[in-house]
């Protein structure tokens, strides 16, 4: 839902007044394409039980200018509502020849000019969108070749089956066994005139919207992509972005790589992901009312780190920003909501360089790294490997998970695509793709740093001489802060130091052959942090560093226990799942010297 209060209707009389039950739905009542737009406007019961038969329009407002009419037919009279562009344009699309059409469309039903419904129908958003009999994702008519894109995306997602569990491709039957739709190592067989097209369609302003990862999400399934006359289910479109995005990209089409990559992203939200990692994916994403940065999204995430946060647009920004964060530490002892509000991984302004750079930037950068900041690129390739990679690999999964690229042989490529000596061949950089795309991805926004102490890592590109590092308890990345006067530091974002991302500041090393991984549950359908040895076929979620609990600490037992730990303390009657084993007082029995910071 966008922010309308620049829209307001100076005569908002169609609108009854909402129960606490109910929601407002508009009948698009039958007419021709060219013929003026009428619809109905009706107060239903949302029963999760028995819910009212509707579609919810997914679609980007764009100008807020009111430009075109709608005629909302009243009973006895006819009230005339103005509406945005893309709203009149969309509306005649959906509307059928001789049957009248039941939809929702936030910007009629709601009245948003009255902020108690706006705040009270937002909260309901979840339930709107998960009853819903469909969601229609409005791209808008037909242009710029998208009715062939719409049609490459439906022929691509025929030919082949998706794991979605192992995001695993597979022929759609036998016929399509050796095709070459199958071979990951090529880029698909379409022609250049249908890649630009694709490169149009996904760059159309819903993919930019904050809200419509919600709104896909929550349709679980039942969405329906609509360009122009020509659909799509989602289903099918999620299957051709997971394609696209799995093969080798083609080199002569400029912006396919950040247009397939953010589709990729919208389209393989997993279910209830953490609020960190919803705001890191959404931190591009246009919205009016930066409130919504957290009331947009919050539906994505698990009902526990939703901390019973209500929509209410009378409070501040920094107030809605702050309640989750405030919420998180005092409640799970979690400051992890920390690294997303200072940000910045990826402005909107930095440019993602096409393949054909790539190479060469990764060249110039071992060269700093080997020059300036002294690193031995050699001894420490693996190091450097995962540094640059974010240590986004196929290992750090449980079952391995094939969209990641394997970490044994991205470092005999690092190695061989930064030799000085030599040049590779066009050949070899193709092959190398996956590791090209994985560096370009986590480099763009971000400097190359290293430390007094000889560590070295990749740092939000605004950092500084000067500037420290802290490892924060309850925090999973290390933050970097500026000394500020008198006695503040200033956050300045999170970075990637690869000795102290998995708590070696506090517990030491692994002992050999342990990682910590993330463990992906089926029942679920989600990822949680789990430690494995697989040399011994070992896999649990306690961390092998921790010692014994402290005392009148114990491990409680729960419906989910295979998954997390809770912990109860009998001396305090106090159950958390924070490890007591990590709180300050523990670690400082255990020798661990630790500072306190007072950020801004």
């Amino acid at each position: 839902m966008e922010d309308l209060t620049q829209m307001t209707v100076s005569d908002t009389s169609i609108y009854e007044q909402l129960t606490r039950q109910d929601i407002r739905l508009l009948t698009l009542l039958p007419g021709c394409l060219e013929s003026s737009i009428r619809v109905r406007l009706d107060l239903k019961i949302l029963d999760q039980k028995r819910p009212p038969q509707y579609e919810a329009l997914s679609y980007t407002w764009g100008s807020p200018t009111l430009s075109h009419r709608l005629e909302v037919d009243l009973g006895h009279r006819t009230q005339i509502l103005p509406i945005t562009e893309n709203l009149h344009i969309a509306l005649r699309y959906l509307r059928h020849d001789t049957l009248a059409r039941t939809l929702w469309v936030d910007a009629i039903c709601i009245n948003q000019g009255d902020i108690k419904e706006r705040n009270q129908q937002v909260r309901r958003m979840a339930e709107i969108y998960t009853l819903a009999e469909k969601v229609i994702v409005w791209l808008g008519p037909d242009a710029d070749g998208s009715s062939l894109a719409m049609e490459a995306l439906d022929s691509l997602a025929s030919k082949i089956s998706v794991d979605w569990n192992h995001y695993s491709i597979r022929p759609a039957s036998a016929q399509d066994l050796g095709s070459d739709w199958l071979d990951l190592d090529t880029h698909a067989p379409f022609s250049d005139q249908i890649y630009f097209a694709l490169v149009s369609l996904l760059n159309r302003p819903w993919f930019g919207r904050l809200w419509i990862w919600q709104e896909v999400f929550l349709a679980g399934g039942r969405a329906e992509v609509l360009c122009g006359a020509t659909t799509l289910t989602w289903e099918a479109f999620r299957k051709a972005i997971l394609c696209f995005y799995r093969r080798r990209k083609p080199r002569t089409i400029p912006g396919f790589y950040p247009a397939i990559s953010r589709a990729w992203q919208i389209s393989n939200m997993d279910d209830q992901p953490s609020l960190r990692t919803v705001l890191r994916r959404t931190k591009d994403a246009k919205c009016t009312d930066q409130r919504d940065r957290i009331y947009g999204v919050l539906q994505l995430v698990g009902e526990a780190e939703r901390y019973e946060i209500e929509p209410d647009y009378n409070k501040s920004v920094a107030d809605v920003f702050g309640e989750p964060l405030i919420k998180g530490i005092f409640e799970q002892w979690n400051m992890t909501l920390l690294t997303c509000y200072r940000s910045t991984v990826l402005n909107s302004g930095d440019r993602l360089p096409e393949r054909k750079d790539t190479y060469a930037a990764l060249r110039r950068l071992s060269s700093i790294m080997r020059k300036d900041l002294h690193i031995d690129f050699e001894r420490q390739a693996e190091k450097i490997c995962r540094t640059l990679c974010l240590n986004e690999f196929a290992d750090r999964y449980e079952p391995v998970n094939d969209k990641h690229v394997d970490f044994k042989t991205t470092v005999i490529r690092l190695l061989k695509l930064t030799d000085p000596l030599m040049e590779v061949p066009d050949e070899y950089l193709i092959e190398s793709v996956g590791f090209l795309d994985a560096f370009l991805k986590n480099t763009i926004g971000r400097a190359i740093i290293s430390t007094e102490e000889g560590h070295f890592g990749l740092a939000p590109k605004n950092c500084q001489e000067g500037d420290c590092i802290a490892i924060l308890l309850s925090c999973q990345s290390p933050m970097i802060l500026r000394p500020e006067p008198p006695g503040e530091f200033l956050v300045i974002g999170e970075c990637y130091i690869h000795d102290f991302m998995d708590g070696e500041a506090f517990l030491g090393p692994f002992p050999k052959d342990w990682q910590r991984v993330f463990r992906y549950d089926e029942a679920t359908q989600s990822t949680r942090d789990a430690f494995i040895d697989r040399d011994r076929d070992i896999c649990q979620i306690e961390d092998p560093r921790l010692g014994p609990l402290p005392e009148g600490w114990f491990v409680q037992e729960h419906s989910m226990q295979h998954l997390f730990t809770r912990y109860g303390d009998s001396t305090r009657g106090f159950a958390s799942i924070f490890d007591p084993r990590m709180m300050s007082t523990a670690l400082r029995r255990r020798g661990i010297e630790l500072k306190e910071f007072k950020l801004v």
